[in-house]
């Protein structure tokens, strides 16, 4: 994804945008802008020929405060490419502007290859050049080597699969469990008062180890099955919530406690609270609509705490993407 003020600097220096990023020739360096929720990012693919010079740009920028002065979050330097990871406030633009106007002019004494030179096999780029998009990072490389790496990356996928074992029966079996030990949790908060999405975290946490103890299949299926049992610790952790609330009030009057069902007094025990639970739930509009808020708010604060737990699964479940931009 990327806004309009990044955008439109994109477009200042006559990069191009398709696909959610920005791209192109940038400084000389092969870039991508992208942004999302409360950061832009800026990723240059290059290569550092000679390590040492490599490693003298990291001592060099050790030795400045980045984020004081331009709102810099992080800053990492790899084989094949820079990531530049900015916070992203009012303002953050005309940081990104002078960070860019300092920082991409350096470049070139550390030796950092440029748009001209393939990310690909290192060699320059004459008139076969084209760019590809690999997991959300724009690339300029020869055709032949683009080719190559596409049939690389086809190929480790089929062999991924291949080798890949475990089961989705399994895994949702050893999810259902971590599910069920963070509902007992979400009651025992839900019963001092609270609802935190540390609680929910802690829900999609035990899941997913429960998912991997029991060798889960490693595919796209296990998003939805973290998701669903998520939904389902909560839920139950609410129905327990409740069944405590109802057995301590049944403790207390045994053994005379009774309620009123359908205007006659009727004596129960422990053993009456799912129907308590059920007939209440379909009969008294009051407690349905507390259980349903209590549902409902839990589902939202436990889906908030295991967001990053889904996106990393997606990440390991998906095959990288490896796209034409042109």
């Amino acid at each position: 994804m990327i806004g309009s003020g990044l955008k439109k600097f994109a477009q200042q220096h006559g990069m191009k945008i398709a696909r959610g990023v920005a791209y192109g020739s940038f400084y000389g360096y092969a870039a991508t802008f992208c942004e999302g929720s409360g950061w832009k990012r800026i990723v240059v693919s290059t290569r550092f020929p000679d390590p040492a010079k490599r490693d003298a740009l990291r001592t060099a920028l050790a030795q400045q405060n980045l984020t004081t002065q331009y709102r810099v979050k992080s800053l990492e330097i790899f084989d094949d490419g820079i990531v530049i990871l900015f916070l992203d406030n009012p303002g953050t633009m005309k940081k990104i502007e002078a960070f860019c106007q300092w920082f991409f002019p350096q470049l070139a004494a550390y030796e950092a290859t440029g748009t001209d030179i393939c990310s690909e096999c290192g060699a320059p780029i004459l008139d076969d050049g084209c760019w590809k998009l690999l997991n959300e990072i724009a690339r300029h490389m020869h055709r032949s080597c683009a080719q190559n790496l596409k049939e690389q990356l086809d190929a480790d996928e089929d062999q991924q699969k291949r080798e890949e074992t475990g089961s989705y029966i399994t895994g949702l079996i050893g999810a259902l469990i971590g599910a069920m030990l963070g509902a007992v949790v979400w009651g025992l908060v839900l019963h001092m008062g609270y609802m935190a999405s540390i609680v929910g975290f802690l829900i999609g946490f035990l899941a997913e180890k429960g998912y991997t103890l029991l060798n889960g299949r490693q595919g796209r299926g296990k998003v939805f099955i973290l998701a669903g049992v998520t939904i389902f610790g909560v839920l139950l952790g609410n129905i327990g919530y409740d069944a405590v609330v109802w057995a301590t009030e049944i403790a207390k009057y045994a053994p005379n406690a009774a309620v009123t069902l359908n205007g006659a007094e009727v004596p129960v025990s422990y053993g009456d609270i799912p129907m308590l639970i059920g007939y209440f739930f379909a009969n008294d509009s009051e407690y349905q609509s507390a259980m349903i808020m209590n549902c409902l708010m839990g589902i939202g604060f436990a889906l908030l705490g295991v967001l990053g737990i889904l996106s990393k699964a997606k990440k390991e479940t998906t095959a990288p993407k490896f796209i034409d931009l042109e």
